[in-house]
């Protein structure tokens, strides 16, 4: 189980993945051969017992720049956009298909680029792909598309918190929990996989307090 900064394609890629409220979730395939598991630096490297069956390509979910960079965000692709393509997306990332969510992520940018959940999305793909860069112009389109979606700016915190830029993650925490102001603690909040507005300012208000001020 690990937090919204932490999923590794490389770490984890023999595992299958289930997303779950504030964290990811590895375990390993009904029909996989054992793992032997090794501890190389700061990593882990999993490593099969037995001959492992062809690669598979890495898979994807569903935790700043302006709008000029859209249309290079989303790779163009030959069919054409359907009205299910993000709700796809979503679910091929949640079942740990990472490699389809991209690609119908990549579908809706190329035909709906102002669309704020299609850039937040991408934004979690690349999260987890290991390109913090890329997720965090990805989350920052998000937020300019749509002003009101606290967990592009969630996100973008995380992203500032993981990579030592306590100063940029308190500010996106302190938006974040701004934006969360206007819904009740019942409230699921948009884009966060059902959690609650709540939780997610409990998850917040503690992640300011291990900052400090």
């Amino acid at each position: 189980m690990v937090g919204h900064a932490e999923p590794s394609v490389a770490t984890f890629h023999r595992f299958e993945t289930v997303n779950a409220p504030g964290t990811v979730l590895y375990r390993k395939p009904p029909n996989a051969p054992l793992f032997a598991v090794s501890s190389q630096g700061v990593g882990v490297t999993v490593t099969p017992l037995t001959p492992p069956s062809p690669a598979t390509p890495p898979r994807t979910p569903a935790h700043h720049q302006g709008l000029s960079g859209a249309g290079s965000l989303a790779r163009q692709s030959p069919a054409p956009p359907t009205a299910d393509s993000l709700a796809e997306a979503r679910a091929a990332a949640n079942a740990g298909r990472w490699q389809r969510a991209a690609e119908l992520a990549d579908r809706t940018l190329a035909a709906e680029p102002m669309r704020a959940a299609a850039h937040f999305l991408r934004g979690q793909i690349y999260e987890h792909e290991g390109q913090p860069d890329q997720a965090l112009a990805a989350y920052r389109r998000s937020l300019y598309i749509d002003p009101t979606l606290a967990m592009g700016a969630l996100a973008m915190a995380d992203i500032w918190r993981a990579d030592g830029h306590d100063a940029d993650a308190r500010r996106s925490y302190r938006s974040a929990l701004r934006l969360l102001d206007p819904l009740a603690p019942g409230d699921l909040v948009p884009e966060s996989d059902g959690a609650s507005a709540a939780e997610l300012r409990a998850y917040i208000k503690a992640q300011i307090a291990l900052l400090g001020r």
